[in-house]
């Protein structure tokens, strides 16, 4: 973790690096582990506008879109 509490998979996401996300993936990451300002890596991903790590969802059941950042938004609010 960084000095802001971002995990590996946070700051992958950030810099929009697919295989590494990937790979991080592959080897359990969080998905749902809240870093710097209560962000999941999915909202990172949306709002740095790295759609393609994005595997959106519209199973009202899933986890990852009900999740709100510090600002309130879910993932699927950040891709708009």
């Amino acid at each position: 973790m960084d000095r802001h509490g971002n995990a590996a998979l946070h700051i992958a996401t950030l810099f929009g690096h697919l295989q590494l996300v990937k790979m991080l993936l592959k080897y359990d990451a969080d998905v749902y582990q809240r870093g710097a300002r209560g962000a999941i890596p999915s909202h990172i991903a949306a709002r740095e506008g790295h759609i393609h790590l994005i595997q959106v969802r519209t199973d009202e059941d899933c986890l990852e879109n009900r999740s709100e950042d510090y600002q309130k938004c879910s993932v699927l609010y950040c891709t708009l």
